[in-house]
């Protein structure tokens, strides 16, 4: 079992490393291995290539575990990661080779059986673990760093010039074997067309002087257009090192601050937000999660860079009087009190302190300017001063994961506050009050246990701004009064259906919901899942009811036959179905041959990405005839006896990218009928067989899938 982690193309003196390193790690007498450098150079990007390697030649290691680590981290919370992560293979760990690769930096440690590998800045650290001959990643060589700086720029844009070339040459070689630089400058400059704008970049940054410092890499950001997109890049360094940032929660912040206009709506500014993320990915500023595409973070070396320039302009980030933004992240605060004078603090994270139980009144008493407070997973935190109310000017409330159990008065007289987050509190009895919050346009309950009934959904309905809501309906109380509530149906972006009982829903009729991104129902016995008709459905081939819906998990749910209403979700990426015994058909051709009648043709899962079919032992057919699946990656099948056919030809999946097909069962492998021998070829090099054991722990994981989808 291994954790997939993406694999870039390597350089000549990377593969030479990389089985040096392949070889150590497996002499007999290595049980521990360290890499170092300097910060940029690639020991981390090398890791990657060593573990993606290993998850070719899984047979050496049974179990791969990777675990980042931050610079300032205790050992606790590295033991805590790994802890966890052994945790959920319990069952599969007896007697298996095990190999924990540690990303980042990693203090002195022991581990006393298998093998770590890890890697630091400093060759000390690598003598204080016990490795007295560790690895140096080395810098890449001159023909190296241009191969890969050509990657970065593309030939479109070095051959749009005769000059461009000689002078791409100068600046790559300025870069010095850094792949930090080659990156980021290599990303900037992959647009500039203008053999002016090239001469200036090196004005630029030969005037910075040497690029493996953390200050020359300051070319990428001072050529940012606008002072509001530097500002959203600023805001990043708030966040600890390493930590993953979720695109949708930065670019709310930004929102709040003002660096992105919300004025025209939340669907506007959003849409600006991801404009600025893509502008900075560009630029090599912030790094994507390359596993969900949902989340960002900064290079350890950039966010140096980024704290430097800040400190310069007088920008300041950190815990004085005259500050005006503050993280207090990862702490170990048990409390909060005192009286600071705070007139011109706008963001406060003191989110993840998981020992914080209580915060004094009179800490909130002179921070009128506050428009972000980010108290989310504080678990132990159970209730909120009612001195809240002195935030005059909060905007955004984060509250999730925390065991507050009622909205207090306090909050109620928040009257600026345009979101709110309450998903995930266990505890949470009653929002009654939530009315009050005249300006709300933004409210998260999902996975909460506050009971979703008449009075609440009435109580909604008074929030006239509401643009979006994400919600759980735990029981079949409520769900038809919400469904029929318009201007609630209107705004759900997320929601979890659990515990409907067939005697009450043996049809679960959905109405038009064009915000609704992602879907959960659990545990819900129906015979059927329809689309409601409403006259405002237009019906050409061009309408969907759910033309935004792109997440869907349907698992324990008896009763249901088939999924065909699938067909008008036409932007869905990610399909988990499991636990249905009954379910047959994925889509029925005869219920997709009546809705054609209806809406033309549809060719469905134009989107789809990832595709999980786990427990279900009836099921016989995903589609009649093979599809395109132009954007499909990969497709789990566990359990799943009676499937038989996979609906793919030999020009399916990603053009020039291999479809992976992860299966439980040996024998279900060799028993699937490929639609020729071309497809079998094409999709068996590419099949892989998860653990039996791994496959037992797929197929029970209960409610985790709810809890993070």
């Amino acid at each position: 079992m291994v954790e997939e982690r993406p694999l870039p193309r390597t350089l000549v003196a990377q593969k030479i490393m990389m089985e040096s390193a392949r070889k150590t790690l497996m002499d007999d007498e290595t049980w521990i291995m360290g890499m170092y450098d300097m910060g940029g150079v690639g020991k981390t990007a090398l890791l990657a290539q060593i573990y993606d390697k290993l998850y070719e030649e899984r047979q050496i290691f049974d179990l791969v575990i990777w675990v980042d680590v931050s610079r300032d981290v205790h050992i606790e919370k590295i033991q805590e990661d790994i802890a966890e992560k052994l945790a959920i293979y319990t069952h599969f760990l007896k007697e298996k080779e095990i190999l924990v690769i540690i990303g980042r930096r990693v203090e002195e440690s022991g581990y006393n059986r298998d093998r770590i590998v890890f890697t630091t800045r400093s060759r000390e650290i690598c003598g204080h673990m016990g490795v007295y001959d560790p690895m140096e990643v080395q810098y890449l060589a001159e023909n190296d760093a241009w191969e890969l700086f050509q990657r970065k720029v593309g030939q479109k844009t070095l051959l749009s010039h005769p000059d461009i070339s000689m002078l791409a040459r100068k600046i790559a070689k300025k870069c010095h074997g850094l792949p930090l630089a080659l990156n980021v400058i290599g990303e900037t400059m992959s647009c500039k067309t203008s053999v002016y704008e090239w001469k200036h970049a090196i004005d630029r940054i030969f005037k910075n002087g040497r690029v493996y410092s953390p200050c020359s890499l300051l070319y990428s950001y001072d050529i940012l257009k606008g002072e509001h997109v530097k500002s959203c890049f600023q805001y990043c360094v708030l966040f600890p090192e390493d930590h993953k940032i979720r695109k949708e929660e930065l670019i709310e912040y930004w929102i709040c601050e003002g660096f992105v206009d919300g004025k025209d709506g939340r669907e506007r500014a959003l849409n600006q937000g991801y404009e600025i993320l893509g502008t900075l990915l560009r630029a090599g500023l912030l790094l994507e999660d390359a596993k969900t595409k949902s989340y960002v973070k900064m290079h350890d070396v950039v966010r140096e860079m980024a704290i430097l320039e800040i400190t310069r302009r007088d920008v300041l980030y950190k815990v004085e009087l005259s500050y005006a933004n503050m993280s207090l992240m990862r702490t170990n605060i048990k409390m909060i009190s005192g009286n600071p004078d705070c007139p011109q603090l706008t963001t406060l994270l003191l989110k993840t302190n998981y020992k914080l139980e209580n915060i004094s009144g009179e800490f909130f008493m002179s921070m009128p300017m506050l428009v972000v407070l980010d108290l989310s997973m504080n678990y132990r935190l159970e209730e909120l001063p009612e001195e809240i109310s002195e935030l005059v000017s909060l905007q955004f409330l984060d509250l999730s994961y925390t065991s507050i159990d009622r909205l207090s008065v306090g909050i109620q007289k928040l009257k600026k506050l345009l979101h709110l987050n309450m998903e995930s509190m266990w505890r949470l009895e009653s929002i009654y009050g939530i009315s009050n919050l005249s300006s709300l346009r933004l409210l998260k309950l999902r996975n909460s246990t506050v009971l979703v009934d008449n009075s609440l959904i009435e109580e909604l309905q008074l929030l006239e701004y509401l643009e979006t809501l994400t919600l759980t309906i735990p029981s079949s109380l409520g769900l038809k009064k919400l469904f029929s509530a318009h201007k609630l149906v209107k705004c759900i972006q997320k929601v979890s259906i659990k515990n409907l009982e067939e005697k009450t829903f043996k049809i679960l009729s959905f109405p038009v919901m064009d915000n609704l991104n992602s879907l959960a129902i659990w545990k819900c016995d129906m015979l059927e899942i329809k689309i409601e008709k409403s006259p405002s459905w237009n019906k050409s081939p061009t309408s969907s009811c759910f033309s935004n819906l792109s997440y869907i998990w349907i698992r324990e749910c008896s009763g249901l036959r088939d999924l065909t209403w699938l067909l008008f979700a036409p932007n869905l990426i990610d399909l988990t179905v499991g636990s249905i015994n009954e379910l047959e058909d994925i889509i029925s051709k005869e219920k997709a041959d009546q809705a054609r009648e209806e809406q033309g043709n549809i060719i469905p899962f134009q989107k789809l990405e990832s595709l999980s079919l786990i427990d279900l032992p009836t099921l016989k057919s995903i589609y009649w005839s093979p599809l395109p699946f132009p954007s499909l990656k990969r497709i789990k099948v566990q359990k799943c006896r009676k499937l038989r056919r996979l609906p793919f030809d030999s020009k399916s999946g990603v053009v020039g990218e291999d479809l992976v097909i992860n299966y439980g069962e040996e024998e279900w492998i060799e028993r699937v009928k490929w639609e020729d021998e071309a497809t079998r070829l094409r999709f068996l090099s590419s099949s892989y067989k998860t653990h039996k054991e791994m496959t037992k722990l797929s197929s029970s994981a209960g409610t985790c899938g709810i809890k993070d989808f």
